[in-house]
């Protein structure tokens, strides 16, 4: 049986053969008219034939529709397939079910049995458990008394010699604490001078700290404010003033440097109310890369974002 494909694949051929059935067919009801004319045979009634004539767009549409046929019986045979699966496996768990169930009641049977003999048993022990505890507490008491009596002889025996040797204790510890006071007293005075030392040595100490860390914040500011100097005496050198652009004009500059002074970046964070004079000033920084920045470390991270103002003469 040929198959829808076989149709799609060979169509151009099918229309050839059929194109040529047709002319060879004319062909020969030619040939066998002239024949009949050369014998001069009386014409013969011409047989009427019903031929039909499929063109490529009809041929698709057929192809098609044998195509989708056979894709629908896939799809119905496919969706029974599913529907026969789906019941059979509920029919399974249902099944499946049904001797987890049976399991767990006769689990269930055998556990409340076992439970009930176990239970029987453990009642029977405790039972002669009790008995013998009973007995052994009769018999601890007994002993507990006469230790008790014994115990109370010696104890009281014990309270006498306690007593004296409590009197003695008392009066080593009176002596011991006496001398524990004044041996504190000592150390307190001790302390107090030490402490007093001690403080005034952090004072002295704090006061050089004070001192050092003052001279170093002025150096410090000097350096800045130097370096700020010559940054500004840079930029204005290497600025261009641009035409209609009178004195007075001023801008705050956010400028952001890699170690050595070169620019990364120049923004106005507050401008003088003329762009263009604010755009030439950025120009400016920029032009003046790299900048006179502090070799020192500890310096140039002020420098690594600062602001400063910018104001030509």
């Amino acid at each position: 049986m040929p198959k829808v494909g076989d149709f799609q694949r060979y169509k151009w051929s099918l229309g050839f053969a059929l194109l040529l059935h047709l002319i060879l067919f004319g062909g020969v009801s030619g040939y066998f008219i002239s024949t009949k004319k050369l014998v001069k045979q009386p014409k013969p009634i011409p047989e009427i034939i019903n031929a039909t004539v499929y063109n490529e767009n009809q041929i698709d549409a057929f192809i098609s529709n044998i195509k989708q046929q056979r894709l629908d019986q896939q799809q119905a045979e496919q969706n029974r397939k599913q529907q026969q699966e789906k019941k059979r496996k509920q029919e399974q768990k249902k099944r499946e079910q049904r001797r987890l169930n049976k399991i767990k009641a006769e689990e269930k049977a055998k556990a409340d049995a076992l439970a009930e003999k176990k239970a029987a048993k453990l009642k029977k022990k405790k039972v002669a458990e009790d008995a013998k505890l009973k007995k052994l507490e009769a018999e601890k008491k007994r002993k507990a008394d006469i230790k008790r009596k014994a115990e109370a002889k010696k104890l009281k025996a014990e309270e006498k010699k306690r007593k004296t040797e409590e009197k003695k204790r008392l009066e080593a510890k009176r002596k011991k604490q006496e001398q524990a006071k004044r041996d504190q007293e000592a150390k307190r005075k001790q302390e107090q001078a030490r402490q007093l030392e001690a403080k005034q040595k952090a004072e002295a100490n704090a006061k050089e700290q004070a001192r050092i860390a003052g001279e170093n914040k002025r150096r410090t500011t000097t350096a800045i404010n130097r370096a700020i100097t010559l940054i500004t005496r840079k930029v204005t050198n290497n600025w261009i003033r641009p035409k209609s652009i009178g004195k007075g004009l001023i801008c705050t500059l956010r400028v952001r440097l890699l170690p050595g002074g070169v620019v990364i970046d120049a923004r106005v964070v507050k401008g003088s109310g003329n762009i263009i004079f604010d755009r030439s000033a950025e120009n400016a920084v920029r032009k003046a890369s790299p900048l006179p920045v502090p070799k020192d470390s500890e310096l140039f991270d002020y420098f690594r974002t600062f602001t400063f103002n910018f104001k030509p003469q």
